[in-house]
């Protein structure tokens, strides 16, 4: 008899920076094809793409309106198996 076993992957890695007064989302949605047809909903977790040939990614940015302070992101990194 054999065992599936599920292998845990890590949570994506965003190197960002985020002064105080704005903000950071990044949001995942998977679909089985690369026109992106019935995709699944937007998800702050990858998991939600499981099952699914592509993974799409968004950031929503927030800026500051009163300082003018902006975050960033400079790299994101998603494990895959």
């Amino acid at each position: 008899m054999s065992r599936v076993r599920a292998l845990a992957v890590p949570a994506p890695v965003a190197a960002t920076s985020s002064p105080p007064g704005t903000g950071i989302v990044i949001e995942f949605r998977g679909s089985p094809n690369a026109h992106g047809d019935v995709p699944t909903a937007w998800s702050t977790n990858q998991d939600v793409a499981d099952g699914n040939a592509y993974l799409q990614y968004r950031i929503t940015l927030t800026a500051d309106p009163v300082t003018g302070a902006v975050p960033w992101v400079d790299s994101l990194v998603v494990p895959y198996q």
